[in-house]
């Protein structure tokens, strides 16, 4: 039975963590999606045109650049586009890999449209902004202050 409530608080700890991290991505939606118009700005006009940059960001805010074709550095892991959900174990093998010191994850130059790219870089800076490590304690705090786990078999 040791192991069926390991795995009972195992569950507990990792519905924390996606509740954790979903309210950190709420918070932090504005702040990416800035970040995410800045990215796309830049993939369009450079980095050089700080006098133009207010004109192109109020068509980029307003749909008038849906149509144009940029090329965005997305995840080279073939299946990131907008709405696509990773494996839980495709997110730990890159943690994995973030924590051992390799860094970010491989990129890939992508040619899409505005409308199209905007999602993706919008939840790749979200996910830039989301320290895991705030995420994971905070959750198991959550699971410690207000996890309740009964057991009936005793």
């Amino acid at each position: 039975h040791g192991r069926d409530v390991d795995h009972i608080i195992r569950d507990l700890v990792e519905m924390a963590i996606k509740l954790v991290k979903k309210l950190q991505s709420e918070r932090l939606r504005p702040q990416a999606v800035a970040l995410a118009e800045e990215r796309l700005l830049a993939s369009m006009i450079g980095t050089n045109a700080a006098e133009s940059k207010q004109q192109w960001l109020e068509s980029l805010r307003n749909g008038e650049l849906d149509e144009r074709e940029i090329d965005v550095d997305v995840p080279a892991d073939g299946d990131a586009g907008p709405g696509a959900v990773q494996s839980d174990q495709s997110n730990a093998a890159a943690a994995m890999l973030t924590m051992m010191g390799s860094g970010s994850r491989a990129t890939e130059k992508k040619r899409m449209k505005v409308a199209d790219a905007r999602p993706v870089v919008e939840e790749m800076e979200l996910e830039k902004l989301i320290d895991m490590d705030d995420v994971e304690k905070e959750a198991i705090a959550a699971v410690e202050a207000n996890g309740i786990v009964f057991i009936d078999e005793i």
